[in-house]
């Protein structure tokens, strides 16, 4: 992209659009276009692009940014004007002034909105950057920063540097969580661009936020439908809204299922759903939902295990007549998928809700657990692995042990 960018700014009087959401790098890739050569460098074209650039950032004032190019219109000046935070529609009135028979000087605008309209320029869209790269600017941003804490945020920041750069930061400064967008211009910019939040939209992510992924079309429509009730909005405002965010890039199509992306911005709208929800809300909701979207419900809510709220939703959902608090129903495929997800959110809740369920069985009683026992097992081994819970959790797991049933060699 950085040669193609180039390579569109070299003829006179051209315009070039450089587009994509905030976070990915665009004044960064604009600025290694245009940089001097490095020393000892003889690249006469890259001097002369970079002698030859004029910044101006439009939200300072779209007139000033007009007005700049008009005076270099008028005094034929041979200079590469560079437009950033441009909206479309100033963009197009830079475009005829730039064009405009006396024009000798070149323009790049920048945008954060990645929604195309409909000028025929030059556009060059930003996409994600891959993770090789997202690893480079990591480890040259926050070199002492630990390689599980780095294959970490990268995981998180999926794709956008800046979001990745920040994220680093979060785990040097001891922030609890890195899971949440905490810059909120950015997130601002990410999720509306110029356009201000209006209530419908804002209710449609936040519900797209709650679920790891949704199901939109063909058998698993039904999920759209149900989402768009607890929404409160209309099934068709519900979808107009999904065809809005994912032109925006906010929302990415897997198949028949969607998903807010990137995932700090997803999980920080999650949280501030789930913040206002009391607990008989929450057990009302599991109660009456598919068992795939409380699945589906319950592994994004394991990522946000530092949140007060979700420790407290999941404690409730392990109580003695909670949803997930009888052994009938972490006996079921779904039912220990779900619990195995809370353990993240509450270690020492789901300890104790294991222990009451299954502390008194018997070798044989626990034989009778079948369905749903890779899972508990699975949540008992996470439980082990933590100092404070592991002799408790042991115990339990050498309870299952003994009561083997399975035939695969590692177990």
């Amino acid at each position: 992209q950085l040669d193609g960018l180039k390579a569109l700014m070299r003829p006179a009087r051209s315009v070039a659009r450089l587009i994509g959401l905030s976070g990915l790098g665009k004044s960064r890739l604009a600025f290694e276009a245009l940089r001097p050569p490095p020393n000892g460098n003889t690249d006469a074209e890259q001097q002369a692009f970079n002698e030859s650039v004029l910044y101006v950032r439009a939200a300072v004032g779209q007139q000033l940014a007009l007005s700049f190019a008009d005076l270099l219109r008028r005094e034929k000046w041979q200079a590469l004007l560079v437009v950033d935070d441009c909206e479309a529609s100033l963009h197009q009135e830079l475009t005829k002034i730039a064009r405009h028979a006396d024009s000798r000087f070149r323009l790049l605008t920048l945008d954060f909105d990645p929604v195309r309209n409909s000028y025929a320029d030059q556009v060059v869209t930003l996409a994600r950057t891959s993770t090789e790269v997202i690893r480079k600017i990591v480890e040259h941003a926050h070199p002492n920063l630990a390689k599980t804490d780095l294959d970490r945020v990268i995981r998180f920041s999926q794709g956008y540097p800046r979001i990745a750069v920040e994220l680093g930061q979060a785990v040097l400064s001891g922030e609890e969580s890195i899971a949440e967008l905490n810059d909120y211009v950015l997130l601002k910019k990410l999720v509306w661009g110029r356009n201000g939040p209006n209530d419908i939209a804002h209710r449609v992510l936040r519900i797209c936020s709650v679920f790891s992924s949704l199901g939109t079309e063909e058998e698993v429509e039904y999920q759209l439908e149900a989402a768009a009730i607890l929404a409160a909005v209309s099934k068709h405002d519900f979808q107009d809204q999904i065809v809005r965010f994912s032109e925006r890039g906010i929302i990415q199509r897997r198949g028949r299922f969607i998903r807010v992306e990137p995932l700090p911005v997803a999980l920080r709208l999650a949280s501030d759903w789930w913040k206002g929800r009391s607990p008989q809300d929450v057990r009302t909701l599991i109660g009456t939902t598919r068992p795939e979207m409380v699945e589906n419900m319950c592994e994004q809510l394991r990522l946000l295990s530092h949140l007060d709220k979700a420790k407290a939703i999941a404690a409730d959902l392990c109580g003695d007549s909670a949803p997930f608090g009888s052994a009938e129903v972490l006996n079921t495929e779904t039912g220990s998928r779900c619990f195995r997800a809370l353990v993240e959110v509450n270690p020492e809740a789901t300890l104790q809700a294991l222990e009451r369920m299954f502390g008194g069985h018997s070798t044989e009683q626990l034989r009778g657990v079948d369905q749903g026992r890779r899972e508990i097992v699975w949540a008992l081994e996470r439980l082990a692995f933590r100092r404070e819970h592991f002799a408790r959790a042991a115990r339990l797991l050498l309870a299952f042990a003994a009561a083997e049933m399975e035939r695969w060699s590692n177990n």
